[in-house]
C-alpha cells in the first residue's frame, strides 16, 4: 500500500490498519457534536488514532483534550460500532465508536476544528471525511425512535 504524505511517499504493509477511536457525544437536546476540519472541509466525530502503547480509553481522553480542550466524564466500557474503511490518503483503518459524555461544551478548539452540535437529519446531509462516512449509516441507531 503506498501513499504520500509530507511530500514523502510511504509503502506500508497490506495488514495495517491505522486504528482510531471516536465519540459519539450528545448534548441535551439530543444533537450530536461533529467536528470540521477546516484543512479538508470535511466533517468528522470527535476523537483520532490511537498512539503506540496507548489503550483505547487513554487515546480518546487524550483526542478529547487536545481536540476539544475539555474533559471526558464518561465513556461506555462496550463500542457503539466498528467500522472498517480506506483513508482517503489510501491506507486502511478501522474506526472504534464510543457513546461518551464530557464535561463541558465550552470548546477550546485546536484551530483546524470548527464544531456544531447537530440533529439527525442534518447529520445525514453532511459531507463526512473519507473514512468517516460510514457512521452515517447508524443515524437510526444513534437516534432510536
Amino acid at each position: 500500500m503506498k501513499f504520500k504524505k509530507y511530500g514523502k511517499d510511504w509503502e506500508l504493509p497490506e495488514a495495517f490498519y491505522r486504528v482510531a477511536a471516536k465519540l459519539i457525544i450528545k448534548d441535551e437536546n439530543n444533537k450530536v457534536l461533529v467536528l470540521k476540519d477546516l484543512t479538508t472541509d470535511a466533517w468528522e466525530m470527535p476523537g483520532g488514532g490511537v498512539d503506540h502503547g496507548e489503550d483505547i480509553k487513554q487515546a480518546i481522553g487524550r483526542e478529547v483534550s487536545e481536540e476539544l480542550g475539555v474533559e471526558l466524564t464518561h465513556i461506555d466500557n462496550d463500542p457503539f460500532t466498528i467500522e472498517f474503511g480506506l483513508h482517503p490518503d489510501n491506507y486502511r483503518t478501522v474506526k472504534i465508536y464510543f457513546q461518551a459524555k464530557i464535561s463541558s461544551s465550552d470548546f477550546k478548539l485546536e484551530e483546524k476544528f470548527k464544531s456544531k452540535f447537530v440533529d439527525k437529519q442534518e447529520f445525514m446531509s453532511l459531507h463526512m471525511f473519507g473514512d468517516e462516512s460510514p457512521i452515517q449509516k447508524h443515524a437510526n441507531r444513534i437516534w432510536p425512535s
